[in-house]
């Protein structure tokens, strides 16, 4: 996990985020980022509604 600005930054794989979603929609739920990477490669973000 990275820190940018006040918001903290949770990096997972897409594997990862298939079989986890519901759990890190609750840290999106909680403020943070999630950053979704297929190998190297950053896809995607999921970023909380403000």
């Amino acid at each position: 996990m990275t820190a940018e600005s006040d918001t903290q930054t949770m990096e997972a794989t897409l594997d990862y985020a298939e079989t986890h979603f519901s759990q890190l929609l609750q840290q999106v739920a909680l403020g943070e980022e999630v950053l979704l990477r297929q190998g190297a490669v950053a896809v995607a973000r999921i970023v909380p509604v403000k």
